[in-house]
């Protein structure tokens, strides 16, 4: 079938062709002439789109039409299903963060069947995949040797071969974070399963608390049996069945407790009804709160970055008046994930990165992204939209920059000590 549309590439309306099922001339054992029909590539894309395939086989056959387009060197289309793949990796790791909100809001109400079904997609997933892609990654890294050594000057490469070696490069980062993905995974469902069984203990084991009145089942009875003193042990046992607290005061097991009415019971009881809506907001509030440290750090960055085009750590934070270097490190931890991630990119390709968010919607997350970050701060500095590429590479043989800070968590000051790097923007 054809229907009219807009091909971007040539930026002009024309007519495309599209079949989703495509057929060809087989002979059986007795030389029998017969049609086969099978699935297109965009058949499989419909099938993928729909609903007529299983959430759990979507991975599956995603994966086999990566491996066929890699088989027939179809690397652009392969570029664009290994994309897909690492957005259904991200979409099963998201949903196991949302089943351990729900079970730590509510157990009872995360039944044993959604769980049995969790656990057993995620294994599923997990068993052969990553054998396949770690094969399919050494496959792409031959391939890219072997065209860079049939070239040894990479500038006589025709522009086919150009593209077909940038499309491989880019295969290989997304198979290495793809599998870095089945990793989380598998650590997010292992986490799961001891939340699970926490929580339901927890909630068994509030069954089993049997309130009484301590004047007239203990002291009245003392009172009228003091004989009973000597077994007073059998009373107390119990309360040790359960380990004590780190901290345990002695003197309160001298003191008289404040006998509980069912009125006081009811009363602190309607106090403390869990409110949904106020935990998320606050817990919304701390995640903007600590993404606004990450945008400003980086913000610090950037801007000394792109004033002089090329710069190194250790400059950059002398050339930092004192609250600008309260930007720059919030924290230890943030500090040391930005310069972690920026080393671990080594060159931020700005372009790519705008076509890849144009080309794909991803869902919000509350985890740092370096690379959403950066074009959220480009896209608020409207002379900041020429820059093409952000360079970070490491000086093993500058002296470590040391800073001061004061731990988020003891407050005690210390001392940070990290390599020195240069930072390099290019422009267009």
């Amino acid at each position: 079938m054809y229907f009219g549309g807009y091909d971007y590439e040539q930026q002009e309306m024309k007519k495309l062709h599209i079949s989703y099922v495509n057929n060809r001339i087989i002979y059986d054992e007795q030389d029998v002439r017969r049609t086969s029909y099978y699935l297109t590539d965009d058949g499989y894309n419909l099938l993928l789109g729909t609903l007529e395939v299983e959430s759990n086989l979507k991975l599956t056959i995603q994966e086999m039409i990566f491996n066929l387009h890699l088989e027939k060197q179809s690397y652009d289309k392969a570029l664009d299903d290994v994309k897909n793949i690492f957005n259904l990796m991200r979409i099963k790791l998201q949903k196991t963060q949302a089943d351990m909100l729900r079970i730590k809001r509510n157990p009872l109400e995360y039944s044993v069947a959604e769980y049995n079904e969790r656990a057993q997609e995620n294994f599923n997933t997990l068993e052969d995949s990553k054998k396949k892609f770690a094969g399919y990654r050494n496959k792409v890294q031959s391939r890219v040797q072997d065209m860079e050594e049939k070239h040894i000057c990479l500038e006589d490469l025709s522009a086919v071969d150009t593209e077909k070696l940038h499309d491989l490069q880019e295969i290989d980062k997304y198979l290495a974070r793809a599998i870095d993905e089945y990793q989380r995974i598998l650590s997010l469902q292992l986490d799961l399963q001891v939340l699970y069984e926490e929580e339901l203990k927890n909630v068994s084991e509030m069954s089993l608390v049997q309130r009484f009145n301590l004047h007239t089942e203990l002291y009245e009875r003392v009172l009228a049996n003091p004989f009973c003193l000597e077994r007073l042990d059998i009373f107390f046992r119990p309360l040790f069945n359960k380990a004590p607290d780190k901290v345990l005061n002695i003197n309160q097991f001298l003191t008289l407790q404040k006998v509980r009415t069912l009125e006081e019971d009811w009363e602190e009881e309607a106090i403390e009804i869990f409110d949904a809506t106020a935990w998320e907001e606050e817990q919304r509030r701390r995640v903007q709160e600590k993404m606004a440290k990450y945008e400003a750090s980086l913000s610090v960055i950037l801007a000394h970055t792109l004033a002089k085009k090329e710069i190194q750590l250790s400059e950059l934070i002398d050339d930092l008046s004192v609250e600008e270097r309260e930007r720059l490190v919030p924290t230890i931890g943030i500090f040391k994930e930005i310069m972690v991630e920026l080393l671990g990119v080594n060159v931020v390709n700005i372009a790519e990165l705008r076509k890849e968010r144009s080309d794909f919607i991803l869902e919000e997350t509350n985890d740092f992204r370096l690379q959403n970050m950066l074009l959220e701060i480009l896209d608020k500095r409207a002379d900041w939209e020429a820059l093409k590429k952000l360079e970070v590479y490491r000086l093993p043989e500058a002296k470590p920059v040391l800073l001061k800070q004061a731990d988020e968590n003891t407050g005690i000051l210390k001392n940070i000590r990290c390599s020195d790097v240069m930072l390099k923007a290019v422009w267009e």
